[in-house]
């Protein structure tokens, strides 16, 4: 009964936020009228937010949207926008509605890396050879870390790779790659790498003799109440959004892919809830050990110790006003997103979408600063932990 109550009132919202968009077309100056630094309350804050959502949806940039924001540990504001089928006007719940979350899926390796570092199962300085003898002799040597950091030279997608639909292994994606000569040598270059990623969790399986999916269930999904995160397998499953591209004539449901043998650098499915999960354990050192956490998330070095913007499966950057934030953008077939923890404003941003590429940055953005600027005016984070099991 509790769920039927709460399918039909998020069933009454999507209907109600139809029915405002129908009411009136919002134009491209409404949604950039207000400067973020004018709203004086959270609420007014997440208000505009939205109305940049509205207006993605009515533009049909986007087919639905999935948001968790998370402040000092705590929920401030979590809403499904759209649909997670727009035939069948299937709405979106945060806590269960999955995405393809694409490339955040290397924050999550990062984190399984980490688990394991502090544990000594597994050692992120190590050769990869130490772990996967097998894989091809190249000129150089180099380090789960450095491939962790894509400085390890692997190639990234070629051809048609980043649509396959083949039902491979993880052992089966890396004979893809695994005879071409390296594009730079380890260390002088940062190549962004999927592949790389990859790499990393059949060294894993290899070590550990378990499957990397499992793994990461048992060291990440389990103790983060992450009920909601699994392998993206190719058929859509239940709960799952229907995946869509953008053409010229609208919407198009994206072409199938199985994700599978990418699982580590791109192939898991979840909820925005499930990854503020994983985002809020980082912002408040909750989960890792501190020594182990600071060497995940700090900026990696070339050899000539130039700084690269990203750590051991962790992007490590300024944005684009000059504030510092952790986390991972996600682009796939049919999957888009933002995870971004800013530690200094203690706030967890989350943000997926039920689309390839959709070229929105500018709008997310402008979300993103709105939301920062509301949750500053806030006293007190209300509501619910946002680990709080269901």
């Amino acid at each position: 009964m509790k769920k039927l109550i709460i399918t039909a009132f998020l069933a009454s919202m999507a209907i109600f936020s139809q029915s405002l968009l129908a009411q009136k077309k919002l134009l491209d100056t409404d949604v950039f009228r207000k400067n973020p630094s004018e709203v004086t309350s959270f609420e007014e804050a997440q208000q505009q937010a939205e109305k940049i959502l509205y207006y993605l949806i009515q533009e049909e940039m986007i087919p639905g949207a999935s948001i968790t924001v998370a402040k000092q540990g705590k929920v401030i504001w979590q809403g499904g926008y759209g649909y997670a089928d727009l035939n069948k006007k299937t709405p979106i719940d945060p806590k269960t509605t999955l995405f393809r979350v694409a490339s955040m899926s290397k924050a999550i390796t990062g984190v399984v890396l980490a688990r394991l570092q502090e544990q000594g199962k597994f050692d992120w300085n190590t050769s990869l050879y130490e772990y996967v003898p097998s894989f091809p002799l190249k000129p150089f040597d180099f380090t789960i870390k450095q491939l962790a950091g894509h400085l390890a030279g692997i190639r990234s997608y070629r051809g048609n790779e980043y649509t396959l639909n083949k039902n491979y292994t993880i052992e089966q994606g890396i004979d893809l790659f695994k005879d071409d000569i390296l594009q730079s040598a380890p260390g002088t270059k940062f190549l962004y790498s999927s592949y790389g990623i990859n790499l990393i969790s059949l060294a894993i399986e290899k070590c550990l003799n378990k499957k990397f999916e499992d793994i990461a269930k048992d060291e990440v999904f389990k103790p983060l109440n992450m009920w909601h995160t699994f392998p993206d397998r190719g058929k859509i499953i239940t709960d799952e959004a229907t995946p869509y591209t953008r053409t010229k004539k609208g919407l198009d449901k994206a072409t199938e892919v199985n994700n599978y043998f990418k699982l580590a650098g791109g192939g898991f499915l979840s909820t925005s809830h499930d990854i503020a999960k994983m985002g809020t354990a980082i912002e408040r050192h909750s989960f890792l050990l501190q020594a182990v956490e600071n060497e995940m998330l700090k900026k990696q070095c070339t050899t000539d110790d130039v700084e690269i913007n990203y750590g051991i499966g962790w992007q490590n950057q300024r944005d684009w006003n000059g504030r510092d934030y952790f986390g991972h953008t996600g682009m796939g077939v049919g999957g888009f997103g933002w995870l971004s923890v800013y530690p200094n404003e203690q706030v967890v941003i989350v943000m997926l979408f039920n689309v390839t590429d959709p070229q929105i940055s500018i709008y997310l953005q402008r979300l993103t600063d709105f939301i920062l600027e509301g949750a500053e005016r806030m006293d007190n984070p209300p509501i619910e932990p946002v680990k709080a099991e269901e």
